[in-house]
């Protein structure tokens, strides 16, 4: 295959393929790394199509390929070889050396489009096993592929004998004692019985925590936006706010696959048992684009209504997940989990499904993964099957991933998960001992970190190795 040659003194030319840019985790990984990456490199961002895109570009370099999506199989497959030839040609006209996709349609078309530029190829999920052939075709063309898991890299080295796989962890912005105290201010500073200054949410563990992590240019946005765009400016959160003084926060766009049903039900298990005690009802806030509407009948029909808070999008969710008590993840499958370190940066102790793949590599200590059974080739073919307290966070079983909007059904599992987040709130000391393990363990994932991986991988292809 040919090879370029990278002068020293020049930046290197690097495209970031993606298929689309809306709302979504790998698209917005793909545009942080864009900024992250342009003081070191000559970045543009390749994307098959570009209408509804949720993320600012402003001052990135952007080039839209104007090949969307099909709805046919017979046009999807079509569709390939006129991606491959647009971005072979969007290549040769840059002088592209190293071309980095995101997503399974953008590293199929990067696979088949070399044009003298080294190819590195991401894998961002457990669904991308799925389809073997994809997989061992990725394996055969790229220089170099990423992945986002250690598990999936240790399943593709093993089942696919792929040595020129290595991991590296999305980047998280870890946001400063200011930042976090500014954010809550907007949203919960002037509101009596707010979780501003009672110990409630990540409150005091934030605080105390975040000095590690220092100050961030999160910042630098003026106020007017941060509240907006935090949402400040939503009367019917702050109410919400007011009436539930401890909440659990949940982060993911409206998709089955995260689980929510099984987060109102263990709701609905948790208010159930404060009334018997005469507490106040905990709150459940989820922050993500979407109409909701099933999941708003079901809390509805559970009578936690009033309980339960769909944002939509925030562009600066932190500020709000920094008041939370607790984070939720239930989903089915994952990647590499964003929004969980997301919350666990601004010091909110997480709940989190041990799912394939991510939430035992973040919350477990290494000693404690190589304890928890595993199967064969690093596959999970057994798991836990109760909660446990790990290192830097709790983990719960993996639960059914059958859609179930039957108020009258609570199950086992998640009158399992109820009594974690119970155990979260009646005990601040607990809450907040987590809280600080969370900041801690965020840190790792630091933007700084993921800039170093990668600008040593990419030298390292300069180099005529992997970078590994």
């Amino acid at each position: 295959m040919s090879r370029t040659e990278f002068p020293e003194d020049k930046k290197i030319n690097l495209m970031l393929v993606v298929p689309m840019l809306h709302q979504g985790g790998f698209e917005r990984v793909c545009v942080k790394t864009a900024r992250l990456l342009a003081p070191l490199y000559n970045v543009t961002i390749a994307v098959f199509d570009l209408s509804d895109a949720a993320f600012d570009l402003e001052g990135l370099h952007v080039e839209e390929l104007g090949i969307g999506a099909a709805d046919s199989r017979i046009a999807k497959i079509l569709n390939v070889p006129r991606r491959v030839r647009a971005l072979k040609k969007l290549k040769r006209k840059l002088g592209t050396q190293i071309s980095y996709s995101f997503g399974s349609t953008a590293s199929l078309t990067n696979s088949l489009a070399r044009a003298g530029d080294r190819l590195v190829i991401g894998i961002r999920s457990y669904m991308d096993l799925d389809n073997p052939r994809r997989i061992r075709l990725n394996c055969r063309n790229a220089d170099l592929i990423i992945s986002c898991s250690r598990e999936i890299e240790q399943i593709i080295r093993e089942e696919y004998r792929c040595e020129h796989i290595t991991t590296v962890y999305n980047p998280i912005r870890i946001p400063g004692d200011e930042e976090i105290r500014r954010g809550r201010s907007f949203l919960a500073g002037k509101m009596a019985g707010g979780n501003g200054g009672n110990g409630g949410g990540a409150g005091d563990a934030g605080n105390a925590a975040g000095s590690e992590a220092g100050d961030n240019a999160g910042g630098a946005v003026n106020d007017a936006v941060f509240r907006r765009e935090c949402g400040a400016e939503d009367p019917t959160l702050r109410k919400f706010l007011c009436d539930h003084p401890h909440f659990a926060v949940s982060m993911g766009r409206e998709d089955d696959v995260k689980g929510f049903w099984h987060q109102l039900k263990a709701m609905a298990a948790v208010i159930e048992e404060e009334e018997k005690a005469g507490e106040k009802h905990t709150g459940l806030i989820i922050i993500g684009d979407g109409a909701y509407t099933g999941y708003r009948k079901l809390a509805a029909d559970l009578g936690i209504g009033r309980d339960v808070y769909f944002t939509g999008l925030l562009r600066q969710p932190s500020a709000l997940c920094s008041l939370a008590d607790v984070y939720l993840l239930t989903s089915t499958f994952e990647g590499f989990p964003n929004a969980l370190v997301e919350s666990m940066a601004v010091g909110v102790p997480a709940i989190a499904v041990d799912c394939p793949t991510g939430p035992m590599e973040i919350l477990c200590s290494e000693k404690e993964i190589q304890e928890i059974r595993r199967g064969p080739r690093g596959r999970k073919e057994e798991t836990i099957s109760s909660p446990i307290d790990v290192q830097y966070g709790t983990l719960i079983p993996p639960m059914d991933g059958t859609i179930s909007f039957d108020a009258g059904t609570i199950s086992d599992e998640e009158r399992a998960l109820a009594e974690v987040i119970l155990r979260y709130e009646r005990s601040p000391e607990y809450r907040n001992a987590y809280a600080r393990k969370a900041r801690e363990r965020a840190a790792v994932f630091s933007e700084e970190a993921y800039v170093r991986n990668l600008d040593r991988l990419f030298r390292g292809l300069s180099e005529g190795s992997d970078g590994r």
